[in-house]
């Protein structure tokens, strides 16, 4: 039995591996958590990363393909059938435009930066540093704030590379918050020290953030227009550097209502070009109305083993897009591609469900 469990876990471990680097457009987005400390102790925060559930049943893929007999315990069976049951409601949608069904959706803050009460001197007191993201775009400034049960006598405060340990930034400040300027030249990943003097002593809190000197700028919308089950959202991009870029939005109605996140990745050259989001029926509703964009998120995607991820950012907060009228598109249902239906079959065949 060992062996067979060990026949298990490689081939699920595989296929699931498999099936997660493929590269789906519309993956939740990974939480920036960030990373405080004090001098004897430092954890990651982070959060939970739900998938979006539709409420309907999925059409069972049809597939001729003959999978393997494994032996899979009960157990680990029942964990399978429910990823294959959600796999399975997420293919009413297509990947480039998934609904956002919960307000605590990490679609709607994939900006934030999580906080960490710590605890300072010893134990006795705790301490929080706030910032208002975790990434930040060049020329912008990082400000910070702490908080604690402690009054705050002062702080003196570095940026370090956190490849290097190079100090690119310092400063420091009479009252419980603060503000550095790193320039153009810093690298992406970042290490906030702030020793902070409270009475009854000092301790040091840390906080990790990404600093990004942007490759290229959303500058706004085309007119948007249908095409057959789609309501088509063609925005401009300025790019610095020519590249494989993938561009995230949310989509709102004009009562504040978030509806979809939408995703789409296209090969740009360097200068102005365009991506265009889609926004497909089933995420709608058939609901008319006045739809805007927010929370726009622009990637450089990493062309080759080793290369980092690069990043844009948008030079319009939000982007009104005017009034749709689903009656111009058509109500056919998303048919998932024959990729996504041996994805879905795969993972039954782990549930025993095929």
């Amino acid at each position: 039995m060992k062996k067979a469990g060990t026949v298990l876990i490689t081939m699920a471990l595989a296929g699931l591996g498999v099936w997660l680097l493929e590269d789906t457009e519309a993956e939740a987005p990974l939480q920036e958590s960030a990373v405080m400390a004090s001098d004897n102790q430092r954890k990651a925060a982070s959060e939970p990363q739900p998938l979006p559930l539709a409420k309907q049943s999925a059409t069972e893929p049809n597939t001729n393909e003959t999978l393997p007999v494994v032996e899979i315990p009960e157990a680990m069976t029942a964990q399978f059938s429910i990823v294959a049951q959600t796999f399975e409601q997420e293919l009413h949608y297509p990947p480039y435009s998934q609904p956002i069904l919960s307000a605590d959706s990490p679609y709607l803050t994939p900006n934030r930066f999580a906080e960490v009460e710590m605890p300072v001197l010893d134990g006795k007191e705790s301490a929080v540093l706030f910032l208002d993201k975790y990434r930040f775009f060049y020329p912008e400034p990082v400000p910070f704030k702490v908080k604690s049960s402690l009054p705050i006598l002062g702080m003196r405060y570095s940026l370090f590379d956190i490849a290097s340990r190079e100090e690119v930034a310092r400063g420091n400040s009479d009252w419980a918050s603060g503000e550095m300027q790193p320039d153009e030249s810093s690298s992406t990943q970042l290490r906030l020290k702030v020793t902070v003097r409270f009475e009854g002593g000092s301790d040091v809190l840390t906080a990790d953030i990404n600093y990004v000197n942007p490759v290229a700028f959303v500058m706004g919308v085309q007119p948007a227009y249908t095409q057959q089950a789609d309501w088509m959202i063609p925005v401009t991009i300025d790019a610095k550097k020519a590249g494989l870029y993938r561009l995230r939005a949310n989509l709102y109605r004009d009562d504040g209502t978030p509806i979809a996140v939408l995703t789409e990745k296209q090969k740009l050259s360097e200068g102005q070009g365009e991506i265009v989001l889609k926004a497909h029926q089933s995420v709608l509703s058939g609901k008319n109305g006045v739809y805007s964009l927010k929370d726009l998120q622009l990637e450089r995607m990493s062309g080759r083993p080793g290369e980092e991820t690069q990043y844009g950012v948008s030079k319009v907060g939000q982007i009104e897009l005017g009034e749709l009228d689903v009656d111009a598109l058509s109500d056919l249902p998303y048919q998932p591609s024959e990729q996504e239906r041996q994805q879905l079959q795969f993972l039954k065949h782990l549930a025993g469900e095929a």
